[in-house]
């Protein structure tokens, strides 16, 4: 069953008042989502402002326009990844911003609404992309838990996931797909909670919140794009 949730921006306030808006300021938006920062700051910039909103998801770009369709201030939304900040400005004519805010991780509609597998409450193709758009050359989690050797598998739930079970379970998804593809998130939740102990799946953090959070960041390259 589907959860209906409503977005609620993290650290609305303080943001804000760190990020020190004036009338006037070109501020950019990073990670857009539901607009739910970008409605406020907007409206502190005033009609001489610039608001640029940016998201890999164009269901989200929709939503923003939606919020966003009466606002003073000048309004650029554009779905792309924030890696490619320099190419969306120069494509908008902007060469300088004032203030940026990056809201990094995914939103509670990305993980309840976007069927993408992101949320192991859903039973969901394993794709744990931003993007909406996926072609055949594009990395999902079902690429890597199907194809990749264990080693690999084991770097990244270890890096990015900080799991301690991460030889465990890489060992138990190499092991599973040798009998039958790993398809879906709760194909993958099983055997996660196969190859760990019981004690684990009692604990207050759901025993494959570490795995899916290392696989989304190794979909979508979350540490290159910041790196870029």
């Amino acid at each position: 069953m589907k959860i209906s949730t409503t977005h609620v921006s993290v650290l609305l306030q303080e943001s804000i008042h760190g990020l020190d808006i004036k009338k006037g300021n070109v501020f950019l938006d990073a990670t857009l989502g539901g607009a739910g920062h970008s409605c406020d700051i907007a409206s502190m910039l005033g009609t001489t402002g610039t608001l640029i909103g940016l998201d890999a998801d164009s269901k989200a770009i929709e939503r923003a326009k939606a919020r966003l369709v009466d606002v003073k201030c000048k309004v650029f939304l554009e779905q792309s990844n924030f890696r490619n900040i320099d190419t969306v400005l120069s494509k908008i004519g902007i060469s300088k911003i004032d203030k940026a805010l990056f809201d990094l991780g995914l939103s509670s509609q990305e993980i309840e609404e976007s069927g993408r597998g992101f949320t192991f409450r859903n039973n969901e193709p394993l794709l744990m992309t931003f993007a909406d758009n996926i072609d055949e050359d594009a990395l999902t989690a079902k690429e890597i838990v199907n194809t990749w050797d264990e080693e690999n598998i084991v770097t990244i739930i270890k890096s990015y996931g900080e799991e301690r079970y991460a030889y465990r379970i890489a060992k138990k998804i190499v092991a599973s797909r040798a009998k039958k593809p790993i398809e879906t998130t709760f194909d993958l939740v099983e055997i996660i909670k196969q190859a760990t102990p019981s004690s684990y799946h009692r604990m207050k953090l759901h025993p494959a919140t570490r795995t899916f959070q290392a696989l989304r960041m190794t979909v979508n390259d979350e540490i290159g794009a910041l790196t870029d």
